[in-house]
């Protein structure tokens, strides 16, 4: 519950305007809002591998927005535009919630 509660804050909370719409478009940005992401995590970590692990995999998949394209590529063509961005939403979310949890239970 503290992972999530941590993504939460780091992705939503912390994020800022200019750092939702500029991510995708600039890795600098990408990197900048997954560094202020990663900084919750130091309360459960101090593991520097897993810091790292934490701020890269998440401005990888932002920028690339490789969770979006994944879910985008399984969903039917004619799946009302709402549902599949939120479909969009759940990927990216399990996402980084997975690799969170392998990063601090691993490293």
């Amino acid at each position: 519950m503290d992972q999530l509660i941590l993504h939460l804050v780091g992705d939503f909370w912390l994020q800022t305007g200019w750092m939702a719409y500029g991510k995708m478009k600039s890795t600098a940005i990408a990197l900048i809002h997954a560094f202020v992401y990663t900084l919750p995590f130091l309360l459960l970590t101090d593991s520097p591998p897993a810091l790292l692990v934490i701020w890269l995999t998440h401005a990888a998949i932002d920028r690339t927005s490789v969770a979006k394209r994944f879910a985008l590529w399984r969903l039917p063509k004619e799946m009302p535009e709402y549902l599949s961005i939120w479909i969009a939403i759940i990927y990216d979310n399990s996402l980084h919630l997975t690799i969170n949890f392998l990063a601090i239970s691993y490293m």
